[in-house]
């Protein structure tokens, strides 16, 4: 089904190569009218393909003259009726049902994700609280908004259309949409609250958001996060204490403030719209369960797109919602099984012909502008350029004017199936110098004003993973190899040697080696060809051992300095995603490889650990291993997974490991039934993704005893600290004492561990409970016996029988046995070898309906209670005693006639 573009149709057909040049002329022929700049009228002109005309319908006159510009009924254009306003289209699967925006609510893929920490310095997270009075205008946090500017950063291809669309829909307040900050200058001059959208970042908006006003929520949306102060004011503006802070103006020192993100007086409030951990799969399901109740005609399967992705490995990494979608779409008119494997060298080619409906002109064009982007590296890999720049990688500039010997050629054609032969190819060569016919198949879109990008991303990647293929199959080493230098293109190389063959990756190494050590295209070649391998081997690919030689020529040009980790040339590790994969790369080279002729520096013990070498100081100062935190990074699995082969092959010198393989080691200690040192322990407590990971890894198995003092001196050491509460609370802890049992308590703890442990009684599960009431001494450990006493429950009742006869606690655990087992009390209270003493507490403690075994048990012992005793008891039991009133009072007349 063919969206209606009656723009890019329309450009198609005239001579004009872009939005922005039309805008230009439209200016030009309709001077009389009140227009926008070029660039803004340019993007409003695009929005009318993506179903947004509200701007066009308020001015009926200037969408007449653009009518009349492109020579078209106003109709034409979708500009002659006013459309709804609560619904929003999906233009990257226009077959998906509108989305009622006054009646449903988007799919949940992110949420607004506040950035920075508070007092404590704990991390702000996931914070729709704060933003309630914008999406939750009825909740009762919306009614307490902070007075202040929260700026939600959207990252493009995450929906700002969709969301902002919602949110106006949503909202009983103001929203406004200006192309920059300055447009709405006077509004923030105004105390009522409102909404804006920024479509283009500029220097003047920190200055607009200072002269705001000061008690004003302001919620501000854009595609680009809170811009900073020009590099000129930059320097001190972050310091209080500066000569610049004091030499500053109210206006500077408040634009100060509000580029600081440490400042929580004046500062902005920074959220980014985050994607969900789960996004992908969540989308899926929710397209297919509304195309599915929308039509019958669809082949869209969520599980089949998945599985088609699954065989991917890093490709969809980048992958946006937009993307996702476009691939929804994709799939709802071709099956999965039809698109391309993951290791197809032609997989974007073959999709790309899917998308253009198999036009091999479209087609052509898109792999031309991927070439000519891919090998152009002035500007990052998915930049979005300038008309003019994607034309000149046509190898055109401008509208491309009719071939008058073509036209006369056609008019001279002998029939009429000539001529149409030979109209077909002059519209063929112009449409290859036109960007039109990529435009009306979205595959070249106008992000901002004149700033276009390819589209879908994901297939602008495959086709360049192909075009790569091709340059590594043909030995085009110099060319491929360059791109590694480059962050944003030598992902797509190592896209393409993922997939190339073992044949093929054997003369890419032969070729290297032939190469001179220095050439620095040999060391992009031969890194790429080492991360290439061990990538593979870490994902559990067997890896021929003819392709290890490559580790020689690697290893001796990574050595900086006597002290340094290994220091790649062209892969910087600054991210925990980078550094991770390193490490992933380096230890699954010392699992799989042997040693290198060359002597690995001893200092490198734990980048190769399965390779001789010092592994007696941790790594704490080293870039990498800081970096390196598995359970903190988006794509930590194949680290882990090379850390649990690390660790099994480890025979020795692990005294001071990197601290994320401590629950590995930990796991394997308990295991083995092995005491493990408190610092591994100490390395897991407290994370909660760290303490799920280790007990995954011990699930079923129960917890040695030699854990449980680790884990008390452990806890000990941290007292007075302030993450002290982590031992308490764990559910390592959890897992420990519900595996302990008393009799092993009694031989691993000693006097010092116990007192630690009973020090919290609410914390200690029953069986132990039972245990401290067992163990513990009169007068010793009276504070612990008195708060367990009052936690006891009916199945551990027996614990308190031996404080029964307590002169401190006998009172006190005979209610509480009367509480939970009244039984129990009952047949205590009447034993005859019970202690006086118990008895006493236990009648004294006794409920009115065991009131007949008390008399009794008075009438058989006299002298049990003395009069003082007595008189007490049957003061406070007579008023409740019913008809056995005149047997109490009869067994304390005795006192009362004295």
């Amino acid at each position: 089904m063919q969206t209606f573009k009656p723009i890019a149709s329309a450009l198609s057909r005239g001579n004009y190569s872009s939005n922005d040049q039309l805008a230009r002329r439209l200016i030009e022929a309709s001077r009389q009218l009140d227009w926008p700049s070029a660039r803004s009228l340019g993007a409003k002109i695009g929005e009318i393909d993506l179903g947004r005309r509200g701007w066009w319908l308020k001015r009926p006159e200037h969408g007449e003259a653009l009518a009349a510009l492109l020579q078209v009924p106003a109709i034409d254009l979708g500009l002659h009726a006013h459309e709804p306003v609560d619904a929003h289209a999906f233009s990257r699967f226009p077959e998906l049902p509108p989305l009622k925006l006054r009646q449903e609510r988007p799919c949940r893929l992110a949420a607004p994700w506040r950035l920075g920490t508070d007092f404590q310095g704990k991390p702000y997270g996931e914070s729709w609280d704060d933003l309630a009075l914008w999406f939750e205008p009825d909740s009762r946090a919306a009614q307490r908004p902070d007075r202040t500017v929260h700026w939600l950063h959207v990252p493009p291809g995450t929906g700002l259309n969709l969301l902002w669309e919602w949110l106006e829909s949503r909202g009983r307040g103001e929203y406004l949409r200006v192309e920059t900050l300055s447009e709405c200058s006077r509004r923030f001059l105004e105390m009522r609250p409102f909404a804006v959208r920024v479509d283009r970042e500029d220097a003047q908006d920190v200055h607009v958001l200072a002269s705001r006003e000061l008690d004003l929520p302001v919620l501000v949306v854009a595609p680009f996060p809170v811009p900073a102060l020009p590099a000129a004011e930059r320097a001190a503006a972050h310091t209080f204490a500066t000569w610049e802070f004091f030499e500053a103006d109210r206006l500077q020192r408040r634009s100060m403030a509000l580029t600081n993100p440490d400042d929580r007086s004046e500062g902005i409030q920074r959220y980014e719209w985050r994607l969900l951990t789960d996004w992908q799969d969540t989308l899926l399901l929710w397209v297919e369960r509304r195309i599915g109740a929308a039509t019958n005609e669809t082949l869209l399967s969520a599980s089949g797109v998945r599985r088609w992705m699954s065989g991917f490995s890093t490709e969809f990494d980048a992958l946006r919602p937009a993307d996702l979608m476009a691939i929804c779409h994709l799939c709802h008119s071709i099956p999965e099984r039809s698109l391309p494997p993951a290791g197809a060298p032609d997989a974007g080619t073959r999709l790309l012909r899917h998308l253009t409906g198999l036009n091999p002109h479209r087609a052509n064009q898109f792999s031309r502008l991927v070439r000519a982007s891919l090998t152009d590296r002035r500007s990052p890999w998915r930049s979005q350029l300038p008309g003019d720049t994607w034309l000149q990688f046509l190898g055109a500039s401008g509208a491309a004017p009719a071939d008058a010997e073509a036209v006369n050629a056609i008019a001279d054609a002998p029939s009429k199936a000539a001529r149409r032969q030979l109209a077909a190819e002059v519209l063929a060569a112009a449409e290859s110098r036109s960007l039109a016919g990529l435009q009306a198949n979205r595959l070249l879109m106008e992000m901002e004003a004149d700033q276009y990008a390819l589209q879908p991303a994901f297939l602008a990647d495959l086709v360049a993973r192909d075009q790569i293929l091709q340059l590594v199959s043909s030995a085009e080493i110099d060319r491929w190899a360059a791109l590694c230098f480059d962050a944003s293109r030598r992902r797509l190389v190592d896209a393409a040697l993922r997939v190339t063959p073992f044949k093929t990756l054997l003369q890419v190494q032969e070729q290297v080696l032939s190469m001179a050590p220095g050439n620095p295209l040999a060391i992009a070649a031969a890194e790429a060809l080492f991360f290439a391998v061990g990538n593979l081997a870490a994902r559990g690919v067997p890896v021929p051992r003819s392709l290890h030689s490559i580790a020689g020529r690697v290893l001796p040009s990574l050595q900086r300095d006597d002290f340094s980790g290994p220091s790649f040339w062209t892969r910087p590790a600054e991210t925990r995603d980078q550094a991770c994969e390193h490490l992933s790369v380096m230890w699954i080279w010392s699992l799989m490889a042997d040693p290198p002729l060359a002597a690995v520096p001893p200092h490198w013990g734990w980048h190769f650990p399965a390779w001789p070498g010092d592994r007696s100081d941790p790594p704490v100062f080293d870039l990498l291993f800081m970096a390196a935190d598995p359970f903190g990074a988006r794509t930590h699995a194949p680290l882990l997974d090379v850390a649990e082969r690390v660790v099994t092959s480890l025979k020795g010198g692990t005294d001071a490991p990197p601290a994320f393989l401590a629950p590995l080691l930990l796991a394997r200690a308990v295991r083995e039934d092995r005491p493990a040192p408190s610092e591994w322990l100490e390395a897991v407590v407290g994370k909660s993704e760290v303490e799920d990971f280790f007990l995954q890894r011990v699930a079923g198995q129960p917890a040695p005893g030699w854990l449980l003092p680790v884990y008390l001196s452990a806890a000990a050491r941290s007292q007075g600290d302030v993450g002290a509460w982590r031992f308490l609370y764990s559910p390592i802890r959890q897992w420990v004492l519900r595996s302990i049992s008393a009799e092993e308590a009694d031989r691993v703890l000693d006097e010092q561990h116990r007192h630690l442990l009973w020090s919290t009684p609410s914390m200690l599960p029953p069986h132990l409970r039972s245990w401290l009431l067992l163990r513990a001494e009169p007068r010793k450990q009276d504070t612990a016996v008195r708060a367990t006493i009052a936690l006891i429950g009916a199945g551990e009742v027996e614990a308190l029988e031996r404080w029964l006869a307590d002169a401190w606690f006998g009172p006190q655990a005979a209610k509480r046995m009367w509480s939970v087992a009244p039984s129990i009390a009952a047949a205590h209270m009447s034993r005859q070898d019970a202690a006086d003493e118990a008895q006493v507490h236990l009648l004294m403690a006794a409920p009115s309906d065991h009131l007949a075994s008390v008399v009794r048990l008075l009438r058989e012992k006299p002298n049990l209670l003395d009069s003082s005793q007595l008189a007490l008891w049957a003061v406070e039991t007579a008023s409740r005693a019913g008809p056995l009133a005149e047997d109490v009072l009869g067994l304390a007349t005795g006192w009362c006639e004295s």
